[in-house]
């Protein structure tokens, strides 16, 4: 398994790390890029299959993040440095070749995200997103964030996979380097753990990492970012926050080499008709989980009101 940071991130994370825990607008954002902390952005049209325009797709380079969390810390030469870094990157070759790959992508996707021949990660995401009561349903929105994260991509530009997991690498080298370079370890407070969601009950999800480590986070972390889906590839970014506490959010990353199991795959992933998991052999950790939920209390949880005598 190999997980990287997504090369490119949407303005939404982007103010996610500027103002943790915050309900904002954009006037945020646009302050930094008043102030030179952030960069333009690569604009992407998006066109559906018929030509249809559906709105319009910035992405900024993933040093983005570090700069707004920088701004946020006052540290406003270093978030003006990592802004003017991103900028190039995001006008490299690299970036062409994924700004190409979305813009191809997005002509033959229909209209509908929840249509039968829409690919199967975008009716996942869409199904995903509307479970979740914090995004909304806008079905050009859907597409837009769905194209932002790079298993769109990935996984339905096959053809061109080998270009695209070289950009992204590359992208994510490029972008390593220049935090060694102007961050300091004073100014390095944010650690990311990169995974993929293994397992999942009603209320928890858990992330295995390279070495098999694993963190559990709450579902619902997941599920506010269209993330909880057993094989996505999610980076954890946690960060000591200088008021005391931590802060702890969840995004897309770049899975590009899948899991190689040691043992029998996760039965999370074998689904019978009929709904059940058809199992020969646990592994020890499905195991656990699988006893855990057989052990929890059942719980009657009424739909509507229900009439008092």
């Amino acid at each position: 398994m190999h997980v990287v940071e997504e090369p490119f991130l949407t303005r939404d994370f982007i103010l996610s790390i500027l103002r943790p825990a915050e309900v904002t607008t954009d006037r945020p954002f646009r302050t930094l890029r008043q102030h030179h902390a952030a960069s333009p952005g690569i604009v992407i049209h998006v066109r559906m299959a018929g030509g249809r325009l559906a709105g319009r797709l910035t992405l900024y380079s993933s040093l983005n993040a570090d700069a707004a969390r920088a701004y946020r810390l006052q540290e406003f030469d270093t978030a003006k440095s990592l802004a003017s870094h991103a900028v190039k990157l995001e006008r490299s070759r690299w970036a062409r070749v994924i700004k190409d790959a979305i813009t191809s992508l997005s002509m033959r996707l229909p209209d509908d995200p929840f249509d039968d021949d829409a690919p199967a990660g975008l009716r996942a995401y869409a199904e995903t997103c509307r479970r979740s009561t914090w995004r909304g349903l806008e079905h050009g929105g859907l597409v837009r964030d769905w194209l932002a994260q790079s298993r769109a991509w990935l996984d339905e530009d096959v053809d061109d996979r080998p270009a695209l997991v070289d950009a992204i690498e590359t992208l994510t080298r490029e972008a390593e380097r220049v935090r060694a370079e102007v961050l300091s370890e004073e100014k390095c407070r944010a650690t990311t753990f990169f995974g993929v969601v293994q397992r999942m009950s009603i209320s928890v999800a858990e992330i295995e990492g390279d070495s098999g480590e694993a963190l559990l986070v709450q579902r619902e972390d997941l599920e506010r970012q269209g993330l909880a889906m057993v094989g996505q590839a999610v980076a954890l970014l946690q960060e000591a926050m200088p008021s005391g506490g931590s802060f702890t959010l969840a995004m897309p990353a770049a899975l590009l080499e899948p899991p190689k199991f040691d043992e029998p795959p996760s039965p999370y992933k074998s689904i019978s008709d009929e709904g059940g998991i058809l199992v020969t052999d646990l592994p020890n950790r499905d195991l656990n989980w699988v006893e855990r939920e057989l052990s929890r209390e059942p719980a009657a949880v009424p739909a509507s009101p229900l009439r008092l005598r």
